[in-house]
């Protein structure tokens, strides 16, 4: 992965292992103890191999997505400060998670975007640029 996207001129600040990430299972979140790969990318945010899915996570432009441009896509949306707490759901309108974020006390939020397990590494390329047509990285 560092090698196709050295070839596409991204670079990444870190890389290693992480672990205690929280996912969401059906309405409850757990806390995964176990270490991921985890690379930040420059200009993109950090790219994660978990077990069911690879991850795009950011928190550059969160209110950018045009959620339209991504229904293929799982997306989470959350706040920095409370991060087990959704702004978007794929049930949400884009007006009402716009309202919700507008209505928040957070700051910043992040965004995630889910692709499969074991999808080839030009279509994670893929996403990124499309992430970065529409302004959101």
């Amino acid at each position: 992965m560092k090698l196709t996207l050295e070839k596409y001129g991204f670079s990444y600040s870190n890389a290693g292992w992480f672990n205690l990430h929280s996912i969401k299972y059906g309405d409850d979140f757990i806390t995964e103890y176990f270490p991921i790969p985890v690379l930040s990318v420059k200009g993109v945010g950090d790219i994660g191999l978990s077990l069911g899915h690879i991850f795009i996570e950011s928190k550059e432009k969160a209110l950018n997505l045009q959620l339209n441009e991504f229904n293929d896509y799982k997306i989470e949306i959350y706040g920095v400060s409370d991060y087990l707490k959704d702004y978007y759901q794929p049930s949400l309108e884009i007006k009402e998670y716009k309202e919700k974020i507008d209505k928040s006390n957070e700051k910043e939020f992040h965004y995630t975007v889910y692709l499969p397990q074991g999808i080839n590494i030009d279509k994670i390329i893929d996403m990124i640029f499309k992430l970065r047509k529409h302004q959101i990285i």
